[in-house]
């Protein structure tokens, strides 16, 4: 007579593997579907000028706004109040101009017109939130730090390594593909 198993209330956890049909339909990104990398400067110009054409009468308005005050703050105080407002007023606007494209296939206004878009690396879709807080948010804020902001221009430079993927890319573990 064999003994009853008795299960080891220590052992790891057992997973049922998925079947065929279960899993989704996502494949790794190969080199013919990365964009050029004019393609990419490109949508990265487009979607800065539509920023700028929002972003600079709005900052000029709070700027005037916030001058009305009298402010006895120390200047660097103040300089510091406004790069904070500048991030989180530019931050705003990008998603609220971006978020919905984004949210829906990964694509920026400019990435939309230029027929790219953001995946993640396995190539499945990208949260918003994982696309605005480690993908734009880190080099929005290092811009604005004197010392750091160098890191911007090194971010740029790295379109230029083989998988053509920038440095917030790879921070965000996402890959810019033709769409």
């Amino acid at each position: 007579m064999s003994e009853p198993e008795i299960e080891n209330p220590f052992a790891s956890p057992v997973f049922e593997s998925f079947e065929a049909d279960d899993e989704p339909d996502f494949r790794r990104p190969r080199d013919a579907d990365l964009p050029s990398r004019w393609l990419r400067l490109g949508a990265a110009i487009i979607d800065g000028m539509i920023l700028l054409a929002v972003s600079i009468p709005l900052t000029l308005a709070l700027t005037v706004g916030l001058l009305q005050f009298d402010l006895d703050a120390p200047t660097s105080v103040i300089k510091l109040a406004f790069k904070v407002l500048d991030v989180a007023v530019t931050l705003f606007l990008y998603t609220v101009i971006h978020g919905v494209p984004l949210r829906k296939n990964g694509q920026t206004w400019g990435k939309k017109i230029c027929g790219i878009k953001i995946v993640s690396t396995n190539g499945a879709p990208v949260e918003l939130s994982r696309l605005i807080g480690t993908r734009y948010f880190p080099l929005l804020v290092l811009a604005e730090i004197p010392v750091l902001n160098w890191i911007c221009v090194i971010d740029i430079l790295f379109i230029f390594t083989a998988d053509k993927r920038c440095l917030h890319d790879l921070w965000a573990d996402t890959i810019v593909v033709k769409a």
